[in-house]
């Protein structure tokens, strides 16, 4: 990345330059035709972090077969979302440049995967204990379900009763090798729990009126719109407006949705968007907010 950059914040500028690193060619890459995650985001020339904000923070798409009607609407039951890893991360971190550099200090130049540099390190720095809301432990979310549209690993700890964690982003072809040197960042949301929060997005909209005239003087207001949202709670549940857990079968009777799956559509090049399960509108998707 140009080191004329000074768009975004010095986050957003760290997580840019972690997803424009080159992270080699690893012996590991047996992906590696298909392209690295590295080489894609350079080929997309996203050097900057005003650039990386105008990107969607979640986008959608449809596997399996399809079917188009006759007024070539394309439908599907096999959808899927993916998350901004950039959006993801930058709405729950903050850049640390001092923790970096300490981290640098003593482990840089060593023998030992960074990853072992980081678990060593962070456990020397990790003021709590095994019964505390934020442990000191190592995670890589590709041994969990997760959407982000990178593979990220790191070391969680807690240092003067801040949370924090040591970060690497994956920019290679196999999971196995290929990721960034890592970096340190507070994690800056009420619950730092939603960091890992990788599983989860929502859709829904607003029901409309089918009868849109005001009422006359006199007559009884019009009832406010109906909200049929949901957030997705793991594979396969959900969690309506109301609070409630439910399947997607609950709303068979409506008749737009295929047993526990969504239906999804699309016209033309526009995105892929699932059916409202109760009255079958095209919803919008949306990223799970930091909380």
């Amino acid at each position: 990345m140009s080191k004329r950059d000074r768009t975004g914040t010095p986050t957003e500028r760290a997580l840019v330059r972690m997803l424009m690193e080159n992270t080699g060619r690893h012996f590991l890459d047996s992906g590696g035709a298909y392209g690295r995650d590295w080489e894609r985001n350079q080929a997309r020339g996203l050097w900057t972090a005003a650039q990386w904000l105008q990107t969607p923070e979640i986008w959608s798409d449809a596997w399996g077969s399809s079917d188009t009607d006759e007024d070539d609407v394309e439908t599907s039951t096999g959808g899927s979302v993916t998350l901004s890893v950039f959006h993801y991360l930058r709405q729950r971190l903050e850049f640390n440049s001092q923790l970096t550099a300490w981290l640098f200090r003593e482990e840089d130049g060593n023998d030992d995967p960074w990853l072992v540099s980081m678990e060593r390190w962070a456990e020397a720095r990790h003021e709590g204990d095994a019964g505390d809301y934020w442990q000191h432990r190592s995670f890589n979310s590709y041994n969990e379900d997760n959407l982000l549209s990178q593979t990220i690993q790191g070391v969680t700890f807690t240092y003067q009763d801040q949370a924090y964690v040591a970060l690497q982003i994956h920019g290679g072809a196999d999971v196995r090798g290929g990721y960034t040197r890592p970096k340190v960042f507070a994690v800056t949301t009420d619950e730092a729990w939603s960091l890992f929060d990788w599983n989860k997005w929502s859709f829904g909209h607003v029901a409309e009126y089918k009868d849109t005239q005001d009422p006359l003087p006199g007559m009884t207001a019009l009832p406010k719109p109906e909200e049929h949202y949901w957030d997705h709670d793991g594979y396969q549940s959900w969690v309506d407006h109301g609070g409630t857990f439910v399947t997607m079968d609950a709303y068979e009777e409506h008749g737009h949705v295929d047993g526990k799956d969504l239906v999804w559509e699309r016209r033309g090049d526009d995105p892929w968007r699932p059916r409202c399960p109760i009255d079958g509108t095209p919803c919008e998707i949306y990223a799970p907010q930091a909380w």
